[in-house]
């Protein structure tokens, strides 16, 4: 009964008589005044905004969702900046007077002072092990390598799950990518969840901890309230907010505080796994036993076979678990999802025969980070906004993986009776990923990731205007107003001895080249959703240095089919990789490669001029697309699995490569 009454007298405005009465109704009415406070969405690119307010004019036209004339008084102070009004209703939002918002959020700015004598009742706080990438620089090993990361990424919800259960899981922003974000009470002290924690396995720990005013998360901080001066009202408003708060926090030094003193270490006593740590038998430290003992709990619950019961509890948590889970699960079919104990699993069958090495499987460490995942954040205006964001990149992204290893898995794999996929996760961040897989996986793979950022984000070229059919398909089509596409790198390798953080390293270069050519040619073309992938193996990576600014080696997900068939009719004229890379050297001089052909294999010209044809009409660089084709056709070509079929396409009219001369 109490309660319902302290909701009534949330109000405090001129027109409402019952006012907050006591400290309970008026923190409520604090809550009520923050919720009403916040504003729009409103990106950093104005030509975003006057896009939605054009399409709230077509809206208009069909139904009535408010004032017309509201619609064009917004429009106007976006478009002309002038002043056709003494005030919007949206707290002051794009308005000429830099204070109008400051001004009507009087009450919420003096909440502190009014409740608590001014002291800040709320607080970010951010926790990580440092350096990620160096743990995983230890892993040479499979299970090295995967165990840091399944590790570190336990430990990150271990932290979470204290302070769900102190505080509560509302406070929880993300505990996802290596990181814990919350906002906490700035009493919280985290002592005794650092003592909760088993930090054994790590040198360092980092926290950041700053407290704000709840008026500072709907209106950003302090510093940005004054002094705007002559500056556009809009470009002003786009930095009055949650994101722009935030980023202040997160990039703020925060402190580093040391696990284990680094004593010196003998030569003889260092761990052979990562050599770096003291190995008192002189063989593996602690924390890499820790983390194999991850790995093979891991792989052995995807088998769903019996395993460490404690740490078993910690890994159903992940992602990365869940992943294989679902997978599993999900489909009629039961889906086989084969892990590896080592990569050398490759170079064997799948009842653990060894095979001859052109029928051997070729890893591929693939890692992908979302593009202008980080700006859209930052550009946020309340903490609601920044949650639904995040956990929408963070849906994207996982979604769109579990959707292409299904569909790889039902559609590729024929030898067996029932459909099988090979591959280890060893991320599932918000908006970034990296797993390991097969060659003979990736091109489907990508082609259906890409598939699935389509269905949920949508992807329109800028310049096409699209007319609809009616009311309904013009509400109900997907209209991405800038793109977010997931920047991909994909390094193929054939020797399994390769030491898998030096892979890492070599996809993490190649994901860098898709992120400059996503910046610099795809982004300019299109909104919504999209794969960028650059691939090469080895051997292909010699010529990075020549072609890492041409997009020929860079490609749309989308394409992937269009790879397949091309690599297919080459395979059937008689074109080898071997004879790509021959072409390779005449540096895309399209005429020299015709004559080429023409002199050594001019049954197979008509194909190969189609193809550098069909490159040039798609904005691809010659030299750099027969690259990708010749690094792709070198590791399918090995197809054949006991002499029955490996996998095949389910594309319609495309047989299955099996020339296994080449």
């Amino acid at each position: 009964m109490y309660n319902s009454e302290a909701i009534h007298n949330v109000h405090y405005g001129k027109k409402y008589n019952n006012k907050p009465q006591n400290f309970i109704e008026w923190i409520i009415a604090y809550a009520d005044k923050a919720s009403a406070s916040s504003r729009t969405f409103l990106p950093r690119n104005k030509e975003v905004f006057e896009n939605f307010l054009e399409f709230a004019e077509k809206l208009q036209e069909l139904y009535d969702i408010g004032s017309k004339e509201y619609i064009e008084e917004i429009k106007n102070k976006v478009v002309e900046n002038e002043e056709d009004s003494e005030e919007l209703r949206t707290y002051g939002l794009i308005s000429p007077d830099e204070n109008k918002a400051i001004s009507l959020a009087e009450k919420l700015i003096n909440a502190e002072k009014d409740l608590c004598g001014g002291k800040n009742l709320l607080a970010f706080y951010h926790f990580e092990i440092p350096s990620i990438k160096s743990y995983l620089n230890r892993g040479r090993e499979l299970s090295i390598y995967a165990g840091y990361s399944i590790m570190i990424d336990s430990l990150i919800h271990d932290a979470s799950d204290y302070i769900k259960s102190k505080i509560g899981k509302e406070v929880i922003i993300s505990d996802e990518g290596g990181s814990l974000l919350a906002i906490v009470p700035s009493s919280f002290n985290s002592k005794e969840m650092i003592k909760s924690l088993d930090l054994s396995p790590f040198e360092t720990y980092k926290e950041n901890f700053m407290e704000f005013k709840l008026a500072e998360a709907h209106l950003g901080p302090e510093e940005n309230w004054k002094n705007w001066r002559s500056e556009d009202p809009y470009f002003r408003d786009s930095l009055r907010g949650f994101g722009t708060l935030i980023n202040k926090f997160l990039s703020s030094p925060g402190k580093i505080n040391k696990v284990n003193n680094n004593n010196v270490i003998p030569i003889d006593k260092l761990c052979n796994k990562c050599k770096i740590n003291y190995a008192k038998d002189g063989k593996e430290c602690e924390s890499c036993k820790k983390a194999e003992l991850f790995y093979k709990t891991f792989t052995s619950m995807s088998r769903n076979k019996s395993a460490d019961p404690q740490i078993s509890e910690k890994i159903k948590r992940l992602r990365i678990y869940k992943l294989v889970e679902e997978i599993q699960e999900r489909n009629e079919e039961k889906i086989l999802v084969k892990v590896w104990d080592t990569v050398d699993d490759l170079n064997k069958d799948f009842n653990g025969n060894e095979v001859e090495l052109k029928k051997r499987r070729y890893p591929v460490v693939m890692v992908g980070d979302g593009d202008n995942f980080g700006q859209l954040k930052s550009s946020v205006t309340t903490l609601t906004q920044y949650l639904e964001i995040n956990r929408f990149f963070t849906y994207m992204t996982y979604y769109s993986i579990f959707y292409a290893l299904e569909k790889t898995a039902i559609n590729f794999y024929k030898h067996f009776s029932s459909p099988v996929i090979e591959f280890q996760p060893i991320l599932l961040g918000g908006d970034d990923f990296s797993l390991i897989l097969t060659s003979q996986e990736l091109i489907p793979f990508l082609y259906y990731m890409d598939e699935a950022l389509v269905k949920i984000g949508g992807r329109v070229d800028k310049d096409s205007q699209k007319n609809y059919a009616d009311a309904a398909e013009m509400i109900s089509s997907k209209k991405p107003y800038q793109w977010f596409g997931i920047s991909i790198g994909a390094y193929i390798y054939k020797n399994t001895a390769y030491p898998i953080f030096l892979a890492r390293e070599d996809a993490e270069e190649l994901e860098h080249i898709s992120k400059n050519v996503s910046k610099g040619v795809f982004q300019g073309k299109y909104f919504g959703s999209e794969v960028i992938v650059t691939i090469m193996d080895e051997k292909s990576k010699g010529l990075l240095e020549k072609i890492k600014e041409k997009n020929g080696i860079c490609i749309l997900g989308n394409n992937m089919r269009n790879i397949y068939e091309t690599i297919l009719k080459f395979e059937n004229s008689g074109i080898s990789s071997k004879k790509i890379l021959d072409y390779i050297k005449l540096e895309g001089d399209k005429i020299r490669i015709f004559y080429d052909v023409a002199r050594n294999n001019s049954e197979s010209l008509e194909i190969v001029m189609e193809t550098i044809s069909n490159a040039i009409r798609n904005g691809y660089d010659i030299e750099g697309y027969l690259v990708l084709l010749g690094t792709l056709m070198s590791s399918l070509e090995q197809k054949n699995f006991e002499g029955k079929e490996y996998y095949k396409t389910p594309w319609e009219n495309i047989g299955v490569i099996q020339n296994e001369s080449l």
